[in-house]
């Protein structure tokens, strides 16, 4: 799994709606049971820095078949 960590200036934020803005991203290398598993967390400070919005995306395939009760989700 490779991973980077960004952190944005004050500016940057600022113009992508947060106070202060953090990125995880991470990327599946090798797996014997995923042909991709990527996504990112977001850690984002709200204006008026009281609250905190985190935000995870994943894109997930497996390899091979899924059994029906996983796919359903």
């Amino acid at each position: 799994m490779d991973m980077e960590e960004r952190y944005y200036d004050k500016e940057s934020s600022k113009r992508m709606g947060s106070e202060e803005l953090r990125k995880i991203t991470f990327k599946c290398v090798e797996s014997a049971f995923f042909s991709k598993f990527d996504g990112e967390w977001t850690v984002s400070q709200q204006p008026g820095g009281k609250e905190t919005k985190v935000e995870y995306v994943v894109d997930v395939r497996p390899r091979g078949p899924v059994p029906v009760s996983a796919a359903a989700v």
